[in-house]
């Protein structure tokens, strides 16, 4: 974890009575909690503070970035990931030929990718 700063979480409310004030108070610490690693941000202690017309947490050291994460990812064989044009267009590609900036196909489409030549 390179960067970390304190991070507070705060709720104001009309006043709440206290039973569903203490309910707020046993689940909010969790939720944070969850919501942080979830996200995969790093994070130190989560501290919940009430009153009858505030609900906080504060989390002690959470990261100001993730991690960094590599994937690699297979898709189909490429005579069922691509239709026939993108398939002219893969081959002009693999030729090192300039693609139109159109190019995309549903396996590029579902995966975020980004073709650059």
């Amino acid at each position: 974890m390179a960067d970390a700063k304190d991070f507070l979480f705060e709720i104001g409310t009309e006043e709440m009575p206290s039973a569903p004030l203490n309910n707020a108070v046993k689940q909010l610490g969790t939720m944070i909690a969850k919501g942080l690693d979830e996200a995969g941000l790093a994070h130190g202690e989560v501290r919940v503070i009430s009153s009858p017309r505030r609900l906080a947490a504060l989390v002690a050291d959470v990261a100001t970035a993730t991690d960094e994460v590599h994937e690699v990812k297979r898709g189909p064989a490429a005579n069922i990931a691509f239709d026939t044009m993108d398939m002219e267009l893969l081959i002009k590609l693999l030729h090192g030929e300039k693609l139109p900036s159109f190019f995309g196909s549903t396996t590029q489409r579902c995966c975020n990718l980004v073709v650059s030549c």
